[in-house]
């Protein structure tokens, strides 16, 4: 592993219904092991964007349409919108880890100003989250055990759990 700018960690992530962990050093036939990412390397749609090969996935568009309609108390129970800062973030993140070919996810507004991918796949559930400061936070959660993580290790965790899981 290194640590520079451009951190790489592979990480382990458990399938199966026999599986019970996620993450660490495991000899389990249950675990399947990650190849590690770099970051920032574009890929996904934005790679194929920035080409003029493809556009954005409808629930992409759709979701941030939608996002940016919330008005102050858009839950009833005080919550503000959700800011340009955070909006730009995750629009930034998902166009760099995504794969062009994904499965569809869903973006969800937090009642704090955040904002969340999430998908929910027969292996699992995992999520990207930008809190309202403009900050990636990522979760997995397999076999009812749950990982955490923030900052380029979130990105890396999101970009290769995407990358592996969400192909069509």
């Amino acid at each position: 592993m290194t640590s520079s700018a451009n951190h790489t960690q592979p990480f382990q992530l458990a399938i199966g219904s026999a599986a019970s962990y996620v993450g660490g050093n495991s000899t389990s036939h249950s675990i399947r092991q990650f190849p590690a990412v770099n970051y920032p390397k574009p890929m996904g749609f934005a790679a194929r964007l920035s080409a003029g090969t493809a556009a954005k996935p409808k629930w992409i568009v759709d979701g941030f349409a939608a996002i940016e309609l919330l008005e102050a108390d858009w839950d009833g129970y005080g919550s503000p919108p959700i800011g340009d800062r955070v909006i730009n973030q995750m629009r930034s993140l998902l166009d760099r880890v995504l794969p062009a070919d994904g499965a569809p996810g869903h973006i969800v507004p937090g009642s704090d100003g955040s904002l969340q991918a999430e998908w929910h796949v027969h292996e699992g559930s995992f999520g990207l989250v930008v809190d309202d400061e403009g900050v990636p936070n990522a979760w997995l959660r397999v076999a009812g055990v749950e990982r955490e993580r923030s900052g380029i290790e979130a990105i890396e965790m999101v970009s290769t759990i995407a990358r592996s899981l969400l192909h069509v």
